[in-house]
This record gives C-alpha cells, sequence and structure tokens, in this order.
C-alpha cells in the first residue's frame, strides 16, 4: 500500500498561531472507497485511442477530506488553498487509484 504523501503548498495558509506549508494524504482504504462507490474519476477512451480521466468532482471532495492527514482541520484548507494547490492535491489522491502511476506530491 502506498505510504502518506506530503505536498508543499505554493503559498502558506493560516492556520491556528502558525501558518500552514504543507498538506499530507494518507490513502484512501475500504471504508473510504466503499462509501463514494470507487474512484474519483472514470476512465475514457476517445475515438483515436487516447486514454483520458472525467473527474467526478464529489468524490475527490470525499477523498480530499477523509485523507486529510495534516492541518487536522480539513476547514482551514477548502477555506484557503488555491486551485495550483488544489490541483496538486487532486493528483496525489488520483496516484492512489492509478496503479503503477506516479507518485504525486513532493515526497
Amino acid at each position: 500500500m502506498p505510504q502518506n504523501v506530503t505536498i508543499t503548498l505554493s503559498a502558506p495558509i493560516e492556520g491556528h498561531g502558525t501558518p500552514i506549508t504543507q498538506l499530507v494524504f494518507r490513502p484512501p482504504v475500504w471504508r473510504d472507497i466503499l462509501k463514494v462507490g470507487g474512484e474519483p474519476f472514470t476512465v475514457h477512451r476517445s475515438a483515436d485511442g487516447v486514454v483520458f480521466f472525467a473527474d467526478n468532482p464529489e468524490s475527490f471532495a470525499h477523498y480530499l477530506e477523509v485523507c486529510l492527514v495534516e492541518p487536522k482541520e480539513y476547514s482551514l484548507v477548502e477555506s484557503q488553498v488555491g486551485p495550483a494547490d488544489t490541483i496538486k492535491a487532486k493528483e496525489v489522491i488520483r496516484d492512489f487509484f492509478v496503479p503503477g502511476g506516479p507518485v504525486g506530491g513532493d515526497s
């Protein structure tokens, strides 16, 4: 099973007294996956054979919340993290589901 993955934020967010510069995510487990019925995306193939992912926003939101290890307060993250870091966090979650895919994040 993959390990926790840390991403460094492009801009710190405000915590309770200290700036938060990183997000840490754990791999999803059985209960996390069954709650939303599977992967946070579907895999499709274009007419010319190109494989691509179509995101499921509700599933991604679920995994981003339940798999967040640090900081503990999800509300700080969802109210302050910008677009670039949101994309990095989604890549971490996607990488947990794509066997043999590159691990997202910084570690």
